[in-house]
């Protein structure tokens, strides 16, 4: 993204003194050197702050004392520029009054006053961006590190400040916060376009696609338990209108499928105008003899669920003391760890390896502790398996309980609608009234259940839905996502070992392997050993590494991503140079001297390599550096300006000019 600093603006509280605006070279290598304590380093803080920080890193006392407002102009694409103000935030952590104007052409106000707010410029840089409002989570609501890219995420890929620039641990800006470095982690795919805005678009498809498939599913299941618990009315229902005589058909069989009694029982047709219905002779007796069955197979099942429980009960305490004994052949396994060393030690000798006599028991004792140990293990093996079979069976039996006492409730319903519930309704049973109002109310009821029985809208929706997400995963490859990230990774790697090639950083020569998983390199070597950046040690590899791992990523996005990466197009990196003389300014000894001499060639080393940044990159890339070294580092490489020279007690040798003082 052409994102470039065109100038760092500062409003004075004073109204008399005049503000400061340092202008910016916008394809060069801009390079603000100076002494100590002249407000170099603030310059990534403002630019920081402008943009939208959740904190104020500008120093106080004078720079804040002194200056009202903080200001940034950003070149955009078209030649559009974007003008940024933030308030000092006096006593506060931050101040979120903020000036923003966009334009082709923009003036910079001497007086000005707020008119939007932090969040409203977060979102106007987020949208110059372009980035996605979708998140990374592809299961549920995407929020924290799984939460949409913003802008700010972005800014640790532009600043190096000096804290930054060789630390041996944290690579890139903000990333020492835990917070912070698990969402560059998150977004880095995205960022360097393996993962595209068309790929994420039909992960939040899919996400919402499973949840209707949840839903439906769910709807489903609760549909088939209504209807498993009607089979019982349906029995008892299906033998009534037998008994009644509206129901010309066999007495029911265990085996059938309420489909069956629903088939039957359509056949229940009658009213007012028709004959009445005759009673088929001995059907009471068969519904009580149906009743005794059902009573007696109730028995049989609770017995059957109360042995359930038994055993299950006993294979829950198996399996407690089994995980009890487990954990304690862990402990023993634990206290024998050192028995392997003094085996390995022993084995080649007969002298002990801490006093280096020679004893013969020493050497019998550790083999003995060795064949325990080797017990123990086999003990620990045999024990594991144990626990799975164990907790198995318990699962298995805890299937078993649940489906008879699913049993045991649907026998007790159709015993429930087969009796007669009190003795009004027993004299009534053969009433014809009570006849008719039964068979209508059964006609309903039948109604009720089709409807409620019928399904086909759900499945077919169900089955739609499963094709789409088979669809989605299928044009959404994994495999596609990794081959772009290996690509990625294998041109910044590249990239990172040109530019430490300049620097004659060690290990350059090494298969370097950008990790963006965990934020850092490693080095293989042609033995096949793997070093992290921080196991190399030196600052000055740090340094170099850092420098190269950055301009190294933006090259990939300027060339690879052909203007469409998020990231903005400029690095600031504070004073590189202090891993070479970070205490000394002159040399005393003629050693001193030579190893100064040494790292002047070192720190022009640097410049050398973001020099051929600028080249590589066509100009592309802004790259600002903040220093104390002169003009002797860089005066021989092009695409070099030297933008403020800080030194001296000139009006303007510092950030804040001494007029405003």
């Amino acid at each position: 993204m052409h994102f470039k600093i065109k100038n760092v603006i500062l409003w004075p509280k004073n109204k008399d003194n005049n503000l400061v605006n340092i202008e910016f070279d916008l394809f060069r290598v801009n390079v603000i050197t100076g002494g100590s304590s002249r407000g170099k380093s603030a310059i990534i803080s403002i630019i920081d702050y402008c943009l939208g920080s959740g904190v104020c890193r500008i120093p106080t006392n004078v720079i804040r004392d002194k200056t009202a407002w903080f200001g940034v102009i950003v070149e955009l694409s078209e030649g559009k520029k974007l003008l940024l103000a933030r308030k000092e935030p006096g006593n506060q952590t931050v101040s979120n009054e903020m000036y923003m104007r966009e334009s082709s052409q923009v003036d910079i106000p001497y007086t000005f006053d707020s008119n939007v707010n932090t969040q409203q410029v977060k979102a106007r840089l987020d949208s110059i961006a372009g980035l996605t409002n979708l998140g990374f989570d592809e299961e549920s609501e995407s929020t924290g590190f799984n939460s949409r890219a913003s802008f700010r995420d972005l800014v640790s890929f532009n600043f190096q400040p000096q804290h930054i620039v060789a630390n041996q641990s944290t690579l890139f800006y903000k990333t020492d916060s835990f917070v912070h470095r698990e969402k560059l982690r998150t977004i880095f795919p995205y960022v360097l376009g393996a993962v595209t805005d068309s790929y994420l678009k039909e992960k939040e498809e899919l996400k919402d696609l499973n949840r209707q498939l949840r839903s439906l599913k769910s709807e489903l299941e609760k549909r088939r338990k209504i209807v498993t618990q009607w089979l019982a009315e349906l029995k008892s229902n299906y033998v009534k209108a037998i008994e009644f005589g509206l129901l010309n058909a066999p007495f029911p069989e265990d085996d059938w499928m309420s489909e069956v009694y629903i088939n039957y029982l359509k056949q229940v047709e009658i009213g007012f105008d028709e004959k009445i219905p005759v009673i088929k002779e001995g059907i009471s007796n068969r519904v009580s003899n149906r009743v005794t069955q059902l009573e007696k197979q109730e028995i049989e099942l609770s017995h059957e669920l109360y042995q359930l429980k038994h055993r299950y009960e006993l294979v829950r305490k198996l399996e407690e003391s089994n995980l009890a004994y487990k954990n304690s052949v862990i402990s023993q396994l634990g206290r024998m760890k050192s028995v392997g060393w003094f085996n390995e030690h022993l084995s080649q000798t007969d002298n002990c390896p801490f006093c280096g006599s020679e004893n013969l028991i020493v050497k019998d004792r550790i083999a003995r502790l060795v064949d325990a140990n080797q017990n123990v293990i086999a003990r620990g093996a045999t024990i594991n398996d144990n626990y799975i079979t164990l907790s198995n069976e318990a699962e298995r039996l805890r299937r078993e309980i649940s489906a008879a006492e699913n049993s045991i409730n649907l026998l007790r319903r159709e015993v429930e609608g087969l009796r007669s519930k009190d003795e009004t309704t027993n004299n009534s049973l053969q009433n014809l009234y009570s006849i008719y109002r039964f068979a209508g109310n059964l006609q309903a009821e039948i109604k009720n259940y089709e409807a409620f029985n019928d399904n086909s809208e759900i499945t077919i929706r169900i089955e739609r839905l499963e094709e789409r997400i088979l669809e989605i995963e299928e044009s959404s490859n994994e495999s596609q996502v990794k081959k772009r990230l290996d690509r990625a990774r294998r041109l910044i790697s590249d990239n990172i070992k040109f530019y430490a090639s300049i620097f004659q950083a060690e290990y350059y020569q090494d298969a370097i392997k950008f990790d963006e998983d965990n934020l850092t390199l490693s080095f293989i070597s042609k033995d096949g050993r793997e070093n992290a950046l921080y196991e190399i040690g030196s600052g000055a590899n740090y340094m170099a590494y850092h420098i190269s791992t950055l301009v190294g990523i933006h090259q990939y996005l300027l060339k690879q991503r052909q203007g469409r990466s998020p990231v903005p197009s400029f690095l600031i990196f504070d004073q590189p140079s202090q891993v070479y003389f970070p205490d000394r300014s002159f040399a005393k000894t003629d050693r001193e001297q030579v190893e100064r001499e040494e790292d002047v060639v070192r720190v022009k080393r640097i410049f050398q390599a973001i020099s051929e940044a600028i080249k590589r990159n066509n100009s592309d890339l802004q790259i600002i550096v903040i220093e104390h070294v002169g003009e002797y580092a860089w005066s021989d490489f092009d695409n070099i300006k030297m933008l403020k020279r800080w030194r001296g007690n000139d009006h303007d040798a510092y950030l804040i000019p001494t007029s405003w003082i």
